[in-house]
């Protein structure tokens, strides 16, 4: 979390988890959901991504994981290097942690570009206009910027 020195008011923040190898595959079906539940079409999209990248199936040296869940900034505090101190950070516990690479799943075009400013690499990329359910019909209808669901990785 970035707290501000002058007013000690959260700036943003950086929720972190972990993956690792061991961990059971998830299934995905979206045959018994709820289909007015939006919780639901995104657990979906967010599984099958998962099971798309396999992650540890590209990357069979890789057992341990830092997720970036969630990295927000406070729309006052944003373009003032808030984002960059906040991977920064995690960057560092990962490595003192002993995780051998960083994951973050970008749902927002801005996380996107954040992220590849320090050199993550895309390892996938799905139009959100591209993901329909069975009826043909898109799932997702963001707005621009946010036409792309991607996954970044760096190796550290």
């Amino acid at each position: 979390m970035a707290v501000s020195a002058e007013t000690g008011e959260m700036m943003g923040v950086s929720l972190n988890t972990t993956l690792c190898r061991d961990n059971e595959i998830k299934k995905y079906s979206d045959e018994n959901n709820d289909k007015s539940s939006k919780f639901n079409d995104i657990k979906v999209f967010l599984d099958k991504a998962e099971q798309d990248i396999d992650v540890f199936g590209q990357y069979p040296n890789i057992d341990h994981i830092m997720e970036l869940s969630i990295i927000t900034v406070k729309e006052a505090y944003r373009r003032q290097g808030v984002c960059k101190a906040l991977i920064d950070k995690s960057k560092e516990l990962a490595l003192k942690l002993g995780f051998q690479m960083i994951y973050v799943e970008c749902c927002s075009h801005f996380t996107a570009i954040a992220v590849e400013r320090f050199e993550f690499q895309c390892i996938y990329s799905l139009s959100y206009t591209d993901y329909v359910n069975k009826q043909g019909d898109v799932v997702f209808k963001t707005q621009s910027p946010h036409k792309y669901f991607k996954v970044h990785v760096l190796l550290l």
